[in-house]
């Protein structure tokens, strides 16, 4: 496919490069890991979990690994963590190698210095709050492992963190599923670690809960300034949380970038398709920009020329693909606000989400999925004028 993860992640090796050249020491670098458990590849799939993987994480990053089951993205967690063997490559935590295949070195998990919060929590059912949290202590060798004073202090600055310091006497098992997950986490804080790991943690909450400890769990990652990564694969939680996402498609990284980056400029289609809903439309490129200006004149399916936006120039001629949001296409009746790139559709269905509206409508015999604001109301089997917002439409190699 065009549209190349290594074009996508041209910029990131750049600003590795500037990093380095600074002197500053990355929290996380993962170079060329590999990682296979199927001894023959399953037809149409790749056999590498993880598939020759290089990433640069910066201390503080709220860094998510996002994608569909089955992408790597939990066996990559599980390598940083120790808790995987990749068969070959490199992972460096602050500036030191805990696996490196060449060397022969791989440095046990509990020596890491790393947090880690599973998605079933794994909280133990016999022991009180206060004793979840002051596991991780208990169990340090003899040269680091803490006073009793040092210990209480500990625990309950971490349950005071999370606000659980109340409920240090109460079993485990009495705690909501909310306060089961903050509870969770106060264990992985307490060794105060510089990297916290967290593989779909929220994915056991209802879908209220889960909007709130997203909002409480960044919270307590900018306060804490820990570094952390985030597997999941829902596209609202990297969205809203990360710092940056890395969307991996089997096993492979797609792209790289901020969450505004990712969401409005998709390397490739999978992207474009994964993160939140979109219209892809067929298209051939009419007219290519002048130096220096980004956006092309597509002639699409849709029947009039459209402009369209893309990360590089593409010669005329050339077949692509429009990828537009729903949110970005504007309906109107038909005397209103026509231009040189309006269209012509017909409202096939309307359903009422509440805030908002979602339509789809038929314009030259293709289906587009619109969103519009609730007091927008057409109904079906109404025609419409539709327009595409300014710069909304992206170009994607086909």
């Amino acid at each position: 496919m065009s549209g190349t993860p290594s074009a996508a992640l041209k910029g990131v090796a750049d600003a590795e490069s500037d990093d380095s050249a600074a002197g500053t020491k990355p929290a996380i670098v993962l170079d060329h890991i590999v990682k296979t458990y199927a001894s023959e590849p399953k037809q149409g799939r790749n056999p590498r979990a993880v598939d020759d993987l290089s990433l640069t994480i910066e201390p503080g990053e709220f860094f998510t690994l996002l994608g569909p089951s089955g992408c790597g993205k939990t066996t990559t967690l599980r390598s940083i963590a120790g808790l995987e063997t990749p068969d070959s490559g490199e992972i460096s935590l602050a500036g030191r190698t805990v696996y490196g295949s060449s060397a022969g070195i791989n440095v046990p998990s509990n020596k890491r210095g790393i947090g880690m919060v599973f998605q079933s929590y794994a909280i133990w059912p016999h022991m009180s709050v206060f004793e979840n949290v002051a596991f991780p202590l208990r169990v340090r060798g003899r040269e680091s492992r803490s006073s009793a004073a040092e210990l209480r202090t500990a625990v309950h600055q971490a349950l005071e963190t999370v606000e659980l310091d109340a409920y240090a006497k109460r079993s485990a098992t009495q705690l909501s599923g909310g306060q089961q997950q903050r509870l969770a986490l106060a264990r992985a804080m307490v060794a105060q670690p510089e990297i916290m790991l967290l593989d779909e943690p929220l994915s056991n909450l209802d879908a209220k809960l889960r909007d709130t400890m997203r909002v409480e769990l960044k919270r307590l990652q900018a306060e804490s300034d820990f570094t952390a990564v985030y597997v999941t694969h829902d596209q609202t939680e990297a969205l809203a949380m990360s710092t940056r996402i890395a969307v991996m498609q089997a096993g492979v990284i797609q792209q790289i970038g901020a969450p505004r980056e990712i969401y409005e400029h998709p390397a490739n289609a999978f992207v474009a398709g994964f993160i939140g809903r979109t219209n892809f439309v067929e298209a051939e490129v009419l007219q290519s920009p002048q130096p220096g200006v980004s956006t092309h004149l597509v002639q699409s399916a849709l029947g009039v020329p459209l402009p369209a936006r893309s990360a590089t120039p593409t010669p005329a001629g050339t077949a692509v693909t429009l990828c537009v949001r729903p949110e970005n296409i504007r309906l109107t009746a038909p005397a209103e606000q026509t231009t040189a790139h309006s269209m012509t559709g017909r409202v096939l269905s309307a359903q009422f989400l509440g805030e908002l509206t979602e339509y789809t409508v038929c314009v030259n015999d293709t289906a587009l999925l619109v969103r519009a604001e609730a007091d927008v109301r057409f109904s079906r089997e109404s025609t419409v004028t539709v327009a595409f917002a300014a710069d909304a439409t992206w170009l994607l190699p086909r």
